[in-house]
């Protein structure tokens, strides 16, 4: 209803389910957690940031609290939303020109939480929601770009969750389309990672590191065709 005919509903009625929303948010149910961000996500997309900014606000302040269970969820709906962003530059960028907003706030936050010693829940949603940023490049992730790309090396020789390694193999394959530069200046560590990476013991840590090689030997105009002789002397 929400995605449909959301509107035709009242002010007074959004403002209903906005508040009862972020209520059940709490709730000890899984399902009904996974509902309320399900539906905060339809809202939120809908509405946008300019008229719904305290949700993004309420979730970044949920990530400091003491409570591991609440800090998951609200990271699975910050990525939730950042997914359906994703494609919507207008709502993003309506909120990067905002001072100290919750969206600019947010990315050393998630940073921080890639870190080994915090639970892998949390680290594969602050990861996966840095890739995402990744793709949408906002002039504030830009800002924080080298300290993500040593997230990514970090995560690549996590060997106790394949997971994290195959999110790191995915925010590689991004950064080499969106900021080159930064593949090119540390290329010898790159390419010895990810070759690493495609040797995994897990097939869907292979299946995204392979990916990165296709994106890699893809010379564009204007760049130098040395690509493969960079590749053969790596593996030899």
């Amino acid at each position: 209803m929400l995605e449909r005919n959301y509107k035709q509903i009242a002010p007074e009625n959004l403002d209903y389910v906005k508040k009862k929303l972020i209520e059940v948010f709490h709730d000890e149910n899984t399902l009904v957690r996974n509902a309320a961000i399900n539906s905060m996500t339809a809202l939120f997309v809908k509405l946008g940031f300019q008229n719904w900014p305290e949700l993004f606000q309420f979730l970044a302040n949920n990530l400091n609290v003491d409570n591991a269970e609440l800090v998951k969820v609200s990271l699975e709906c910050i990525t939730k939303i950042l997914e359906d962003l994703e494609n919507d530059s207008e709502n993003v960028n309506y909120f990067e020109e905002k001072n100290n907003s919750p969206l600019t706030e947010l990315i050393p936050k998630l940073i921080s939480m890639c870190n080994p010693d915090y639970p892998v829940s949390i680290r594969e949603y602050a990861l996966k929601s840095l890739n995402i940023f990744t793709s949408m490049m906002p002039p504030s992730f830009i800002l924080h770009m080298n300290s993500y790309f040593q997230v990514l090396f970090i995560s690549a020789s996590d060997q106790q969750h394949p997971l994290i390694r195959q999110l790191s193999c995915e925010g590689f394959v991004g950064v080499l389309e969106k900021r080159k530069d930064l593949i090119t200046a540390n290329l010898e560590n790159v390419l010895e990672t990810i070759l690493k990476l495609t040797t995994d013991a897990n097939s869907d840590v292979k299946k995204e590191a392979c990916l990165f090689w296709n994106e890699f030997l893809i010379v564009e105009e204007g760049e130098p065709e040395d690509r493969l002789e960079t590749l053969r002397s790596i593996l030899g």
